[in-house]
């Protein structure tokens, strides 16, 4: 049993739960911090792979908060009560696809602009079940270096490279020490931040880091986006028909790199719906240089009998979910489809990939996986966290991967290796 100043001395201490994200999960982080009265998240994402496993989208979908509580989605949501603000660290669903469901009026949202900007319009589209809302959201924009306090705690941003623009790093300050939340990053891609968090964090002396691991226990194939747009050129410049490629509407980067490839081969490119919504939400963000539908890219609602007339003079960017469209094109012989997004590796996405798979086949389509991962390779990992290894005591918690016992057998010679329980509490 614990002494009174134990328990006094717990209690002062800052206190960490894992509500998502954790237990051999990729995304769906939910991270709540508790610093005395102070008490903020660090992510409120959606576990895709949790909620296809009850639910399906339009024809068996959550009706209530209670239901997303019952399957573990979301935490109880009295535990969420009289939270102080939530922090988002870049616009994937599974890092914010649940803040329509916090329960308090007037909560403070802080993300980066470019990541307010396309959650905003995704949440604003798309349809919205009768319990969600997103009018009881303060979305407060930041910036890279922009420190936001909060009570006893102090949260500074920090860019890094991913797979979508306005991704951070979050640097957390509490009254026990500062804490790394690197969220979803990358070294290898086109953006170089000015500030190193890995670098910034041991100056800083942090205490414990919480750190992605999607790409730990996983074959990797390391290109660089470079090595994506050469391999594209490679590969399309031998196709005498329609080019067809897969890959996700946020990634802005692959989308210059699809443009490039098509200046190259003389053709125009031609977004769907769900990329065009990006663009156009990302229109005028200084410095992001986004493509611009109607100048740099053409819009396939006003293309598509184009495609169908002259399909040798066009690229279309899809995604497979989008599968009508591509159906409805009947791309003639000769056409290639080119997977640019990581490789669907669960039930209801491979059954959905098998079945444009059958497609193209039966329309007589080549394809091929072109793709260069919107996080860290293990090697990345690997030097990141060395910078940190003569921190005295640093505890390492692995989240969004799953391989977390790997990650640990990787780290633990150099630092406490903690891997997080659902629910359970640990302190800094």
């Amino acid at each position: 049993m614990l002494s009174l100043q134990s328990y006094k001395d717990l209690l002062e201490l800052v206190k960490l739960f894992f509500y998502g994200g954790v237990e051999g999960v990729i995304g769906g982080n939910q991270i709540l911090l508790e610093d005395g009265s102070t008490r903020i998240l660090l992510d409120y994402g959606l576990n895709y792979s949790l909620w296809r496993g009850y639910f399906e989208y339009v024809f068996a979908e959550p009706v209530s908060v209670k239901e997303l509580e019952m399957v573990g989605l979301i935490p109880h949501i009295e535990i969420l009560r009289g939270l102080d603000a939530c922090f988002i660290t870049h616009p994937h669903g599974d890092h914010y696809g649940m803040i329509t469901t916090l329960p308090d009026e007037n909560v403070q949202v802080y993300a980066g602009e470019v990541s307010q900007r396309i959650i905003e319009s995704k949440l604003k589209t798309r349809r919205k079940r009768k319990f969600e809302k997103i009018e009881h959201l303060d979305f407060k924009p930041v910036h890279s270096g922009h420190r936001v306090s909060i009570g006893s705690i102090t949260v500074e941003f920090q860019a890094v490279d991913h797979s979508i623009p306005g991704s951070y790093s979050l640097i957390v300050e509490t009254s026990s020490g500062s804490l790394l939340y690197v969220g979803d990053f990358r070294t290898h891609g086109v953006f170089k931040p000015k500030v190193d968090v890995f670098k910034l964090a041991s100056e800083l002396q942090v205490k414990a880091v919480i750190c992605e691991g999607t790409n730990i226990g996983q074959l990797c194939s390391p290109l660089s986006e470079k090595d994506v747009e050469n391999n594209m050129v490679r590969v399309l410049s031998e196709c005498n028909s329609l080019a067809i490629v897969d890959m996700s509407p946020g990634d802005v980067d692959r989308l210059r790199t699809v443009c490039k490839v098509a200046s190259t081969l003389n053709r125009s490119l031609v977004v769907t719906k769900r990329h065009k919504a990006v663009l156009e939400a990302l229109q005028g963000v200084e410095g992001l240089n986004v493509p611009e539908v109607g100048k740099d890219v053409l819009d396939y609602e006003d293309f598509s009998e184009e495609l169908r007339r002259k399909p040798s003079e066009y690229i279309l960017c899809t995604s497979f979910y989008n599968l009508r469209e591509v159906v409805d094109l009947s791309p003639p012989p000769g056409s290639i489809y080119v997977l640019s997004s990581s490789e669907p590796f669960e039930e209801e996405t491979f059954i959905a990939f098998k079945r444009l798979q059958n497609w193209l086949n039966l329309l007589g389509a080549e394809a091929y996986h072109i793709h260069s991962s919107g996080h860290a390779y293990p090697w990345e990992l690997r030097r990141g966290l060395m910078t940190l290894k003569d921190l005295p005591s640093l505890k390492l918690f692995p989240v969004h991967t799953e391989y977390p016992e790997a990650f640990r057998s990787m780290f633990n010679k150099y630092f406490e290796v903690i891997v997080p329980v659902r629910g359970a509490c640990y302190t800094i």
